[in-house]
Order: C-alpha cells, then sequence, then structure tokens
C-alpha cells in the first residue's frame, strides 16, 4: 500500500510564506522552493537540510553496503601489464550488443573513436530498429531475439571482444509497484539471465578474454542488485547521463572495463546544444529527463508549454 501526502493551500502559507503556492505554480520547469535559493519570504519557516546531508541520504540511497561484495575476474593481463583482449585483433572490436534499443553502443564507440570491425545487435522493438537503421546505415547486423542466441549461433558469430547489454527495467524498477522482479519467467526481468546465459556461452567457447557490460535501473531493490551482482561476480557502478548530457538517467552499470568505476568530469551540456541545426527548434528546458519513442516521453514541462521542444 502506498501513502501520499497532500498539503492544502492553507498550509502551504503557514508552512512556507504567504504567497508561496502561487510563486510555485508560476515557475517554468516546476522546482521544488527547498531546492531553490532559502529565501525567508518564499521558505517561511521551513529551511533546507545541509547540502552534505542531502547528498549523504542520496548516496546511501543506491549505497551497496546492505549486499555483499564481489570481486570478479578480471581480463587476463598481457606482459606491459594492460588487459589481452584477443590476440589476433587487428581490424577494430568484434561487439555483441543486447537488448540493443538504437543502438547507443555503436554511437558512444564512434565518439570515442573506436574502431568496430563488426556490430552484431539483438532487438526486438521495431521503432528502435527503425532509428538505428536511419543513424548507422548497414553499419549494423541483427541477429534476432536474444532467446534465441543458443550455442551454435554464438558459435557461428566468431570471436566477440566487446558484449553489451542492459535488460528491461519495468519489473525491477521501484517506480513500478507491481513489478515481478527477475525470476517470474514470464515477465520481462527474466531476461537479465539472457544476458547472463550468453555471457557464460561465450566465456566457454573462447576464454576470458572479452570485455562486457551490463546496465540497469539504478532505482530497483538492493535485493535485486545483490543478486545481479551475485550472477555478474561484481558489484556496480552508478553513473548519471547527466554528466555527460543534457538528460538525466541515473543507471548501474556492472563490468570489466579498464578503469572502470573512475571519476567522470562533469561537462555543462544543456538540450540546446544537442538538438540538431536547422530545424528552428528551441529547448524549452536546460535538462530532460527519459526520452522514449513514446511522443509523451518529451512532455517534460507543465503547461502552457507543448514539450521540451518548442518550434
Amino acid at each position: 500500500m502506498m501513502a501520499y501526502i497532500v498539503y492544502c493551500t492553507p498550509c502551504i502559507e503557514v508552512l512556507a510564506a504567504e504567497g508561496a503556492k502561487m510563486l510555485i505554480e508560476k515557475m517554468q520547469p516546476w522546482q521544488c522552493f527547498l531546492c531553490s535559493d532559502v529565501r525567508p519570504t518564499v521558505n517561511g519557516i521551513i529551511t533546507p537540510r545541509h547540502e552534505s546531508v542531502i547528498l549523504s541520504r542520496i548516496t546511501a540511497l543506491f549505497s551497496l553496503d546492505k549486499i555483499p561484495l564481489f570481486c570478479g575476474d578480471d581480463l587476463p593481463l598481457s606482459e606491459d601489464g594492460l588487459p589481452l583482449v584477443s590476440s589476433n585483433r587487428k581490424n577494430g572490436l568484434r561487439v555483441l550488443s543486447l537488448f540493443d534499443g538504437i543502438s547507443t553502443g555503436l554511437f558512444a564507440l564512434d565518439k570515442l573513436q573506436i574502431e568496430v570491425e563488426k556490430y552484431y545487435a539483438s532487438e526486438v522493438d521495431g521503432d528502435a530498429i527503425n532509428v538505428s537503421k536511419l543513424n548507422f546505415k548497414d553499419k549494423i547486423e541483427y541477429v534476432g531475439p536474444v532467446e534465441t542466441l543458443n550455442l551454435r549461433k554464438l558459435k557461428a558469430l566468431g570471436r566477440i571482444d566487446l558484449l553489451l547489454g542492459g535488460s528491461p527495467c519495468t519489473e525491477l524498477s521501484l517506480a513500478n509497484p507491481v513489478r515481478k522482479g527477475l525470476f517470474d519467467t514470464d515477465a520481462s526481468g527474466s531476461l537479465f539471465f539472457e544476458y547472463f546465459r550468453v555471457l557464460v556461452t561465450l566465456r566457454m567457447l573462447q576464454g576470458n578474454c572479452m570485455y562486457w557490460l551490463f546496465e540497469n535501473t539504478a532505482a530497483m531493490p538492493c535485493s535485486m542488485k545483490a543478486t545481479i551482482s551475485r550472477y555478474l561476480g561484481r558489484n556496480p557502478t552508478v553513473f548519471d547521463a547527466a554528466w555527460l548530457s543534457a538528460q538525466h538517467r541515473t543507471r548501474l552499470f556492472w563490468g570489466n572495463i579498464p578503469g572502470w568505476g573512475k571519476k567522470v568530469a562533469k561537462c555543462n551540456v544543456k538540450l540546446d546544444d544537442c538538438l540538431i541545426p536547422g530545424l528552428n527548434r528551441i529547448a524549452a528546458v536546460d535538462m530532460i529527463r527519459t526520452v522514449t519513442t513514446n511522443s509523451n516521453s518529451l512532455r517534460q514541462v507543465r503547461k502552457p508549454h507543448p514539450g521540451a521542444l518548442r518550434h
């Protein structure tokens, strides 16, 4: 059962200050007045805790202290101390991306100027596939649903240097009050085990000489984090897309990529910086939340603005 607390206008006037309700209603995009600069005429008797207290509580929300620590096997190292992926890799990485979506894995590799010899993708969403084909043309070879990737098919792909994947988070997220978790085979949460199965199979075929990366929502119960960490043999690292882009999207990442977990230098990127020029579009906000193929995801500010973008 979920409990909701609703404050009436008189309560806001007493707890905050006279006229606070009107100021909040006029704010576009909306921001809690406690997150704004503290002004006695607005905040009234309510004052925010010190920033360090707030940050510590947010950190505790994603803390792994309550679950066991896992330290999986790292990649074997060459004589010069560098990770040994493949001794015969000459023409770039060979990548297998599960739950590929709109192929952001390939986009990131291109941005990093990492040469890709082959990019295999497993995806079932037609809209996502259309976006990928529009952006990357024939650079992607689709291999069908992840459930169909058996030993024979994986062996036929040849050497894989990097395995990517982020299984659906709907059944794992705390935002879903009726989530079914990881172990309901009729729900999408169990697709994590398809990633794990493919990872184990590839390790069996080519040894431990392979990079891998798995991603999922940070808003999952600690018990689910612990289960995923136990299977993957290591703990996740928390990253927010806002550190590198104009979108808030906090996610957990498990993997064996060298340098994983190092502090990321934050970039001051705004939505206007990301828009394709020449289309006469202006961002209504500086930072957005998750954008999907659902057009409603663009409606990220309150009326009168129709959405995150304006023509």
